[in-house]
């Protein structure tokens, strides 16, 4: 009976390893992150591979590895996120300017400009408050506490590039 319930969380433990030897791997001084990413990937695999020896059922590992791949896909897209929003933005810049500087970018994202912009979001979003003395407040914890966790797995896993 456990065992049924088990086999059919297998995706979502190959998905966590997937992550979790990611995030170890990034600690080891491996440069390249597609072969970061190969090595998380594969131990997942591994896993759903282990799975199928016990099961014996090619269905259910198809079906397992497909849920696998788009769990890892999300999950990896989440994190991933911020840098491509910045990418995205830049490569927007370029688009509509057909040619621009360099130097025209970085004054489009200057610290400050940053920060404006990302106050005003959160204001609008209704994460924050800033009252007549600009004095700023959280008005909706949920976010920090999120954007804490991220922020944490984020420094753990980048600090060897």
């Amino acid at each position: 009976m456990l065992k049924n319930y088990l086999l059919s969380l297998a995706p979502i433990f190959a998905a966590i390893i997937n992550f979790l030897v990611f995030m170890i791997i990034s600690q080891v001084n491996l440069k390249d992150i597609r072969i970061r990413f190969l090595i998380s990937i594969v131990s997942g695999f591994l896993f759903l591979f282990i799975g199928l020896e016990i099961i014996k059922s090619y269905e259910i590992f198809i079906i397992h590895s497909c849920t696998y791949l788009a769990l890892s896909f999300v999950i990896w897209n989440i994190f991933m996120l911020s840098a491509t929003a910045q990418r995205i933005r830049i490569l927007i810049e370029v688009y509509h300017n057909k040619k621009i500087k360099l130097k025209t970018i970085l004054s489009l994202y200057n610290t400050k400009e940053i920060y404006k912009k990302r106050i005003k979001r959160l204001k609008n979003l209704g994460i924050i408050t800033v009252d007549k003395n600009s004095n700023i407040k959280i008005k909706n914890k949920k976010f920090y506490y999120i954007n804490m966790i991220v922020n944490n797995l984020r420094k753990i896993i980048i600090t060897s590039e």
